[in-house]
């Protein structure tokens, strides 16, 4: 389980904007799976959109970035051989 929460102080800058202005921030968070075919699974099941027209090959891994129902970018990486 992962709990997240918002300060309330805080306000959401848009990322485009913020690196307009030379500003960094954190854009989405990631989680690792380690079953690949499981969580492709889920995906097709559950009719999840794939941002970026599907996965993204990295040189060790393979991420898919979805959205969670308010539009928060989340990577879920699936390590080659689940190795880090």
């Amino acid at each position: 389980m992962i709990c997240l929460y918002e300060h309330p102080e805080c306000r959401m800058e848009d990322r485009h904007g913020m690196r307009e202005r030379g500003l960094h921030g954190i854009n989405h968070f990631g989680i690792r799976v380690a079953d690949r075919q499981a969580w492709e699974s889920v995906l097709e099941k559950e009719k999840v959109p794939v941002l970026y027209g599907g996965p993204i090959s990295w040189p060790h891994s393979t991420s898919w970035y979805v959205q969670d129902p308010t539009g928060w970018e989340i990577e879920v990486a699936a390590w080659d051989g689940d190795i880090v």
